[in-house]
């Protein structure tokens, strides 16, 4: 068997491999920058996102009754969803400010550790993720305070230590208020 010949084939369908694929994101590229939103979408979907919601708002109003008529119940309930629906927009801004500062792997393995446990377990997901964050603090805090050098620390830190190790102590410790039915 010849062995050149094999390896010339080998190397021209790689090439060509390489070259299919080349010719296949090039080709990719082209159109999405050809068709990719711009700032005026996105401005238009925040829009037509709080749009809709507000007019929810107003549908619910015209269903729920306060006692000022349709026009004042649905006024009611266009403002209250219009406070609610900023209050969220603020609270989901900090919440994905906060995430991207924080370390990405410790974060990924608590987000998916504590998915995990709160989806499987039997009372409610709320407490399986909280048993994983708990389980979570209490590591670290013992960590922190081993490794750590406590007396090295910043007053602050000791503080924030010794507070999140008592407070994962009371949380781990307190029995569940409903049954267990397995």
């Amino acid at each position: 068997m010849n062995f050149q010949f094999v390896r010339e084939k080998a190397g021209v369908s790689w090439r060509w491999t390489k070259n299919a694929f080349r010719v296949s994101r090039d080709w990719c590229s082209r159109q999405w920058t050809a068709i990719r939103p711009g700032p005026e979408v996105r401005r238009a979907s925040m829009a037509g996102a709080a749009l809709i919601a507000l007019a929810w708002a107003a549908y619910v109003g015209t269903q729920v009754r306060f006692g000022f008529g349709p026009l004042g119940d649905a006024a009611i309930c266009v403002v209250a969803a219009a406070v609610v629906l900023a209050l969220a927009c603020l609270a989901v801004a900090l919440a994905l400010w906060i995430i991207r500062k924080l370390p990405l792997w410790p974060t990924a393995v608590l987000l998916v550790a504590a998915a995990l446990i709160g989806s499987s377990w039997p009372s409610s997901a709320a407490s399986g993720a909280a048993l994983v964050l708990t389980a979570a603090g209490i590591a670290s805090t013992c960590a922190s305070l081993y490794r750590g050098g406590f007396r090295r620390m910043a007053r602050q830190r000791q503080v924030i230590t010794i507070a999140l190790l008592v407070l994962g102590a009371v949380t781990s410790s307190v029995p569940s208020s409903r049954k267990q039915r397995w």
